[in-house]
């Protein structure tokens, strides 16, 4: 697959790359396949994406098609790393969906960035996320819900994504 990437932009080579992402029994065959997709930014693309961010089986396979729907700005994209959000079982591809969102829906992304902090996940990865993505946003509203944070009973590492995000946010 590796060696596809460089034509990933023809036809006959993009659909190999869409049924095989979609479809190949090997997970890490699905992964590879989604990376050689994501040069491509056709609506073919974009569609094949949304449905693997909702449905693949394997977590890995589902953040790799999240993140590639970074470059994606439209309603259908927002609507699914939305439901990847609210939805997913996997605390990663809930912090990949919230990075994605900011990327896609850069003007109306902080409430779900805020409502993101109280969504316990392992390493805290989900916190970190809403962190990242205010201090992308530059979000003072964010700063303000942070520095509201320290006085709350927080796990050591949300201690430390708190104040760096502060630190950056001031």
């Amino acid at each position: 697959i590796e060696k596809l990437v460089e034509h990933a932009q023809e036809q006959e080579v993009k659909e190999a790359l869409l049924k095989t992402a979609a479809s190949d029994p090997f997970w890490g065959v699905r992964l590879e396949a989604i990376k050689a997709l994501a040069k491509n930014n056709t609506n073919d693309v974009r569609a094949a994406l949304l449905k693997i961010a909702r449905a693949d089986a394997k977590a890995q396979v589902r953040r790799e098609a999240i993140v590639a729907l970074g470059k994606f700005p439209c309603d259908e994209t927002r609507e699914v790393l939305r439901a990847v959000v609210r939805e997913d079982r996997s605390y990663y591809a809930v912090a990949d969906a919230l990075r994605a969102l900011v990327k896609v829906d850069r003007n109306d992304c902080e409430a779900d960035l805020l409502s993101a902090f109280d969504r316990p996940s392992h390493h805290d990865v989900i916190y970190q996320a809403a962190c990242d993505g205010l201090i992308d946003l530059k979000s003072q509203a964010g700063a303000a819900k942070l520095a509201a944070k320290l006085g709350d009973k927080l796990s050591p590492q949300q201690r430390v994504s708190t104040v760096s995000a502060l630190a950056k946010l001031n």
